[in-house]
């Protein structure tokens, strides 16, 4: 997917990095793969969802290692998800082992990265699934909906939503003036 630098910057108020490659990771048992380019006038959007049918924990390691290790390459900045800690800590630990899979490919290759809650990433664009407004429109336990909508008002189609969290983190990256 392809959309204009000048029409996105509008609806954002940020200005994004020109020539830029950044990718965020929202690492789940379905994770999403965002990767988001810049040139002088234009964003390019790719994204990828990693599924696994399996419950052996030895392929998933595995697969994740070799899909990242071929996926990432010379992008100037990657965004990962870092682990919300609920009740089920043992959850939060695979997911965080996850997550570590891609931060070890950014140390191999020398990509810079950062670690940033969902959460917090979205609160960067002021989407706060704890306002009014969005519990009343959603309810709870909607959240992936409700990034979804609010992707798709910035003119971008996203055809799964385990990718939204995913393009939330790699704008993160490639927007001036976050700090994550």
């Amino acid at each position: 997917m392809k959309i204009k630098i000048a029409d996105l910057e509008k609806k954002l108020n940020f200005k994004l990095k020109k020539n830029y490659k950044s990718v965020g990771v929202d690492t789940a048992q379905i994770t999403g793969i965002v990767f988001l380019k810049t040139d002088k006038t234009d964003l390019y959007i790719d994204g990828l969802v990693l599924g696994f049918k399996t419950k052996d924990k030895k392929e998933i390691y595995g697969t994740m290692v070799r899909t990242f290790e071929k996926l990432f390459n010379d992008e100037n900045l990657a965004i990962i998800e870092d682990t919300f800690v609920g009740f089920n800590r043992k959850g939060s630990i695979e997911l965080t082992r996850y997550g570590s899979f891609a931060l070890a490919e950014c140390i191999k290759k020398n990509i810079e990265y950062e670690i940033i809650l969902a959460r917090s990433a979205r609160a960067k664009f002021k989407i706060d699934l704890n306002s009014k407004e969005y519990k009343k429109k959603y309810g709870k336990g909607k959240s992936k909906q409700a990034v979804s909508d609010w992707v798709n008002n910035l003119d971008i189609k996203l055809q799964d939503n385990n990718l939204v969290d995913a393009f939330i983190l790699a704008l993160c990256g490639i927007c001036e003036g976050i700090k994550i």
